[in-house]
């Protein structure tokens, strides 16, 4: 009799379990919308990939769970594709899914109602997250928008923006700029996706803080303005240091003065470093580059870590394209050099020799 009793408590324990977790529809998905459309539900579908580590993670800590179980199989028709292996509806190119998991929110004419994208670890995160997604839904947003967009024009392109749609979320905010004000074009959560979405002092936005630098500011302060715009102004220049290309390094310094000359714009102490000396950089004058990278270092005018690493990474590449056995040497005593004058940072952390040299070997 004590045996009965432990197998059926078992059994019950397993039961309990089975129904409180997420029940996965294992028909197809016309079916599933047919039967969302019949129970007044949506069509709720885990996008995930055999491969996808925090997928298999959320598999077995999240939808187990009798509180995410009861929210889900309340409102929806639930389905999980491994889409790598399965992916009989084309979701993959029909939905344009490039993150895993994705979660897909379909109403029952198969028509996206709102997405989450991401794992979420936290069961009541989860919840929340999911919730807000169907109390504003991309799909109603996006018919507000089109009849109004003055009025859903931030919200919608918030959503499309949490759901990684940055393209579509970008093309809305910039034919509906000049609606809003500047605390809604650059409250903190757009000036959190500008580093995604705007890459070059040419775009819109970009011009726009030039322009209006100090109405700008007044909303991001100034440490935000020119961390963000000082980026876009010199990453061409040290993209093309890193490089070591001549010709996009003349190119690069070309824009980045002439943008120097026309707007108050944040200093940027290796960029302003390769401008000055970009004839001798640009013609690749590797001894005459070390005199002035030491020079610089002494009169204080190339302090930063990052700085003094990535310009010897660079003349490091200028020397590869010489005769490496003869202009090595050169290179180590910059870095000695370099090791010496900033002694408290880089000799204490000893990887000097590591980044600049270890790293790029010659060929």
């Amino acid at each position: 009799m004590k045996k009965v009793i432990i197998i059926l408590g078992l059994l019950l324990m397993s039961l309990t379990t089975a129904m409180g977790q997420i029940r996965f529809w294992d028909g197809t998905l016309d079916e599933a919308l047919e039967k969302a459309g019949a129970e007044n539900k949506k069509v709720w579908i885990v996008c995930s990939t055999t491969w996808c580590g925090p997928c298999k993670r959320m598999d077995a800590e999240i939808y187990t769970l009798p509180d995410v179980g009861e929210f889900f199989n309340r409102r929806f028709i639930c389905m999980k594709y491994d889409l790598d292996v399965n992916d009989p509806n084309d979701i993959n190119e029909r939905f344009a899914i490039n993150i895993y998991p994705t979660f897909l929110i379909l109403d029952p004419n198969g028509e996206e109602f709102t997405r989450l994208v991401g794992a979420y670890y936290d069961p009541q995160e989860f919840l929340e997250k999911t919730r807000d997604g169907l109390e504003n839904p991309i799909k109603l947003l996006a018919e507000g928008y089109e009849a109004d967009p003055r009025k859903y024009a931030l919200n919608y392109l918030t959503a499309l923006f949490k759901a990684l749609r940055n393209s579509q979320a970008m093309d809305v905010h910039l034919k509906t700029f000049g609606m809003r004000t500047e605390e809604e074009n650059f409250s903190e959560y757009l000036m959190s996706r500008y580093p995604f979405t705007v890459n070059s002092l040419y775009h819109i936005v970009a011009q726009y803080m030039l322009d209006h630098r100090d109405a700008v500011i007044a909303v991001t302060g100034r440490e935000q303005y020119d961390r963000f715009i000082g980026d876009l102004h010199s990453k061409p220049v040290l993209s093309a240091l890193s490089q070591m290309d001549s010709d996009k390094i003349k190119a690069a310094v070309y824009e980045y003065s002439r943008y120097k000359s026309r707007y108050v714009m944040p200093a940027n102490e290796l960029a302003d470093f390769v401008e000055e000396n970009v004839s001798i950089i640009a013609n690749k004058d590797l001894l005459g580059s070390i005199e002035a990278a030491k020079a610089a270092v002494e009169a204080g005018r190339l302090e930063e870590r990052i700085n003094k690493l990535n310009l010897g990474m660079a003349l490091n590449r200028m020397a590869r394209s010489m005769d490496y056995g003869q202009m090595r040497p050169e290179i180590e005593k910059l870095v000695d050099f370099l090791n010496d004058y900033s002694k408290n940072v880089l000799k204490k952390e000893g990887d000097t020799y590591d980044l600049i040299l270890g790293r790029l070997q010659p060929n």
